[in-house]
């Protein structure tokens, strides 16, 4: 038997897709499989008997720099332990995790030994966790770090690296070749794409607030835009579509087979083919209206970029609403048209607003993301930032605007156009590095240190708490800049002594 691990640290929200797709080629080769949703042990089974233990895990899961007390420790080394004996008893001659980011490679590195001396199945690993940078997945880094860290310490048997579609179905057929390697594989045929298997996870038992659950759902790889401090244009690869009416089919195949009426769209944006995205939304409707249903009967949210009104108009926003738009999830980034324009968003600030009035206007919630400290960021650049809040407040107080996400600070991640072109941006790291990470100076904004950074951040949030905004971790967002300021102080500090 073939066995899939989904493992902390994932928001319990919703099933994963990954594993699911994987079982479902399994079930086309007739291999058996069973996916064990440890993640959901941790927050929901397990956690709601040891919260104390899972507040001081959830912390260690993204804080590099932390260590365990020895009381946690045994708690979770006794939790461990078990899972390892149920694993264990399954049998599987292999088993696969699911690294879905930076955030479950300590959890990795905690239960691989374990596996290691009880069972003698193979190992695999895979998932957008392969590389150590924070902000980075695996699919297009140029080398899968951590994946090779497993593997040279003999914690693995393979790591796969990119679109596994194709790859693990010639994996399971003998062919190890696609393992343990840095080349990028990439899957096109999204509209045969195998059928995910979600029947081994408590669809209806994750906690998001929908009484038959929530699933996920893809309608594109890769993304229409390139923003300069964006890395998903080249990690992700080109733009690849799914046609709306297979994505509308999908939708209604999941509420026949799991009762599912609400779906997530885990794409990088979900309206990346306007024309696919509006067939969806009219086949969504016809089903409806063949079926006497009302509307919105399914609900669908996800990422999404801003349009301009000649591109989705007033009636592109109400037939979406019709048939079920609920979140919107937006990196704004910044208030400043001027940084905006340099960080090639393709939108400006009355293209925003029109996209929030028309939010307000058809009852749908947005949910954004802005960023502290993008390079080139001027204290007029900042100020906008903060009158675009003030100015927003009113959607707080009608219930459209639900979240805000401050995340960190402003990186320069490996793939993005930042990282690559560093001149064009007037760019350059710290100790004849390359501009990477926290460790980067903006010639043209030199005040813009880190210590500016998260000055700027903790205002933000200051200011953001002050209107009343609905915030999101936004105290572990902070835990996590100091943590990200220790594992760098030596560069830091030789910097601002340079300075002196």
């Amino acid at each position: 038997m073939i066995l899939f691990l989904s493992i902390p640290r994932i928001a319990p929200v919703r099933p994963q897709h990954g594993p699911a797709v994987l079982k479902g080629i399994c079930n086309e080769l007739s291999e058996p499989a069973e996916i064990v949703d440890i993640n959901w042990d941790f927050f929901l089974g397990w956690g709601r008997s040891h919260k104390q233990a899972v507040n001081t895990l959830d912390n260690y899961f993204v804080e590099f720099a932390t260590e365990l007390d020895h009381n946690t420790q045994q708690v979770y080394d006794a939790w461990l332990d078990s899972w390892v004996k149920r694993i264990v008893d399954r049998q599987p001659k292999l088993i696969c995790i699911s690294v879905f980011s930076w955030q479950s490679q300590r959890f990795t590195r905690d239960i691989l030994p374990r596996l290691r001396k009880h069972t003698n199945a193979k190992l695999l690993i895979g998932g957008q966790g392969l590389v150590h940078c924070q902000n980075l997945s695996a699919n297009w880094a140029p080398r899968a770090d951590f994946g090779w860290e497993m593997l040279d310490a003999g914690m693995i048997d393979y790591f796969m690296k990119g679109e596994s579609e194709n790859t693990f179905r010639q994996f399971l057929q003998g062919d190890t070749t696609v393992c343990n390697n840095d080349a990028f594989n990439k899957f096109y045929e999204l509209d045969t794409a195998p059928e995910p298997d979600y029947t081994d996870y408590p669809v209806q038992h994750y906690n998001n607030g929908y009484k038959t659950g929530v699933l996920p759902i893809e309608s594109s790889r890769g993304c229409v835009r390139s923003c300069a401090f964006c890395e998903m244009s080249s990690e992700h690869g080109d733009y690849r579509g799914k046609s709306g009416r297979v994505l509308a089919e999908e939708c209604i195949h999941y509420y026949h087979k799991y009762g599912v009426k609400d779906f997530y769209f885990h794409d990088d944006l979900m309206n990346g083919s306007l024309s696919d995205f509006r067939d969806f939304c009219h086949t969504l409707l016809k089903w409806y209206d063949y079926k006497g249903l009302p509307d919105r009967f399914f609900t669908f949210s996800g990422y999404w970029i801003i349009r301009k009104q000649s591109q989705w108009s007033e009636s592109d926003w109400a037939t979406m609403a019709r048939a079920g738009g609920n979140l919107f999830v937006v990196g704004i980034e910044t208030g400043s048209d001027r940084l905006r324009k340099i960080m090639r968003k393709g939108f400006n600030n009355a293209d925003l607003e029109f996209s929030i009035a028309q939010m307000h206007k058809n009852r749908l919630k947005f949910y954004f993301m802005l960023i502290s400290g993008i390079p080139g960021e001027t204290e007029t650049d900042f100020q906008e930032s903060l009158d675009m809040l003030s100015r927003w407040q009113k959607y707080v107080a009608t219930g459209t605007i639900i979240g805000e996400n401050l995340g960190t600070t402003a990186t320069i991640e490996e793939g993005s156009d930042l990282y690559r072109n560093p001149d064009r941006y007037r760019l350059r790291g710290l100790g004849n590095k390359p501009a990477h990470g926290i460790n980067w100076i903006c010639e043209d904004t030199p005040e813009l240190t880190y210590h500016e950074r998260v000055r700027r951040r903790v205002k933000i949030q200051e200011h953001t708490q002050s209107l009343g905004y609905p915030l999101w971790k936004g105290n572990d967002h902070l835990r996590i800049i100091k943590d990200q300021y220790i594992l760098n102080q030596v560069e830091w500090d030789h910097e601002y002594r340079t300075r002196i």
